[in-house]
């Protein structure tokens, strides 16, 4: 656990998402970026959650880009999406990608694995 302790109003833990139906803009990461200036005060972590990934706007996403490039060792990112597909190549470079379940489902339904190969 990144935090150590359960995420609720944890002081080390930041969401960015979008209002609605909107994009998430370059001012949401910015406004989240400033935070990531500044070393964890509880947890050995500071933790960002954004998503929907495919949700990024043009602009967000580069900005993105920059601060995963950079990123103090204190920083975690935690970017998500309905699928890799959904994401920049240049951000996918730079992730470590882990499937949910429904998501790894999906992805063997699409490719036609079956029976003993799926288990």
């Amino acid at each position: 656990m990144l935090l150590g302790a359960p995420p609720e109003g944890h002081p080390d833990l930041r969401e960015v998402a979008p209002d609605g139906e909107s994009l998430i803009g370059i001012d949401d990461v910015r406004q989240v970026l400033l935070w990531t200036r500044y070393a964890p005060t509880q947890a050995r972590y500071r933790v960002v959650v954004i998503g929907p990934g495919e949700r990024l706007s043009r602009e967000a996403t580069s900005v993105l880009l920059k601060s995963l490039e950079e990123a103090p060792n204190y920083m975690a990112y935690l970017l998500h999406a309905r699928g890799p597909e959904h994401l920049l190549d240049t951000i996918r470079s730079r992730c470590i990608a882990r499937w949910t379940a429904p998501a790894w489902v999906a992805h063997l339904d699409e490719r036609g694995v079956e029976g003993d190969e799926r288990a």
